[in-house]
């Protein structure tokens, strides 16, 4: 019988790695759908990350993470901050930075595709680039 005295458990986006001091293996994790899921869960499983589904994923995201904070920045209208004529973003990129630059603020554990799902859903929301 083998003993491992430490064990490392990594995660990517699309596996996860075991790894020893002696065998690193990847173990494919099983994502199961149930009737509780919601339709975009589904979608999600059913088929490649596509705009649409990237913009609810933003929605959802924008909608537990970043409104309360905007809201104490604007009195109580968040969208404010997306229409208001001084705005400091003009470009889609620009967009992305300012997400990554809350995400940051907040101290919240994004991956990228999590930022550009937010960004796809305020630039399909507000801004149009």
């Amino acid at each position: 019988m083998k003993i491992y005295t430490a064990a490392l458990l990594c995660t990517f986006p699309h596996s996860l790695f075991a790894a020893t001091s002696d065998v690193a293996t990847e173990v494919k994790p099983t994502l199961e759908v149930d009737a509780s899921q919601t339709e975009t869960a589904k979608a999600i499983q059913a088929k490649p990350h596509t705009k649409e589904i990237s913009i609810k994923r933003g929605s959802t995201l924008h909608g537990e993470h970043c409104i309360a904070c905007h809201e104490n920045m604007t009195e109580g209208d968040p969208s404010s901050l997306y229409t208001r004529e001084d705005r400091n973003v003009s470009t889609l990129n620009g967009l992305t930075n300012q997400v990554q630059r809350c995400v940051i603020n907040l101290k919240l554990d994004w991956f990228d595709d999590e930022i550009h799902d937010v960004s796809n859903y305020l630039n399909a929301q507000y801004y149009h680039y």
